[in-house]
C-alpha cells in the first residue's frame, strides 16, 4: 500500500519541494507516483472541454465537406448550402463559447482561439447572407423566365 491511496489528492500540487522530490525519485517509486494521480477520480475541465473541441471540430469538417460536395456537383446557390453554412456558424460559435469558457476558468491564451473563433463566425454568417441573397435572386430570374 502506498503513501498516495490514503489521500484523495497528492501532495505534489501544492508544495514546490515535493516536486522536486518527485523527479529525483527512483523508479518504483515514480510509478506509485503516476498511479497516485491515475486513481484521481475528479472531472479534469481542460480534457473534458478538449473532447468536446474535438467533437465540434470533426463535426464543423463534416459539415464543410458535405458543403464542398454539394458545390462540386454544381448546386451552389441552393437553400441546402444556406443550412449548411449556418450550421457551420452554429458549430464554430459553439466552440468559441467554450473556449472562452475554458479562457475565464483555465488558461487565458484560450481566450485568443475564442476571440478568432468569434470572427471566424462572423465571416462565416457573412458568406451565409450572401448565399441567402443569391439563392433569392436565382429564384427571382428562374421565374422571370
Amino acid at each position: 500500500m502506498n503513501e498516495f491511496q490514503n489521500n484523495q489528492t497528492c501532495h505534489c500540487r501544492n508544495d514546490r519541494s515535493l516536486r522536486r522530490n518527485v523527479r529525483g525519485r527512483s523508479a518504483p517509486d515514480c510509478f506509485r507516483h503516476a498511479k497516485a494521480h491515475a486513481d484521481d477520480k475528479r472531472p479534469r475541465p481542460l480534457l473534458i472541454a478538449g473532447y468536446a473541441l474535438a467533437a465540434l471540430a470533426f463535426l464543423c469538417l463534416f459539415s464543410l465537406y458535405r458543403l464542398i460536395c454539394r458545390i462540386e456537383q454544381g448546386d451552389i446557390f441552393t437553400m441546402a448550402n444556406v443550412k449548411g453554412l449556418h450550421a457551420i456558424s452554429l458549430e464554430v460559435g459553439a466552440a468559441a463559447a467554450l473556449s472562452l469558457l475554458l479562457g475565464i476558468t483555465c488558461t487565458i491564451l484560450m481566450s485568443a482561439v475564442a476571440v478568432m473563433a468569434a470572427f471566424m463566425v462572423l465571416i462565416i454568417r457573412v458568406i451565409q447572407h450572401s448565399f441567402e441573397r443569391a439563392v433569392a435572386m436565382k429564384d427571382e430570374l428562374d421565374l422571370t423566365i
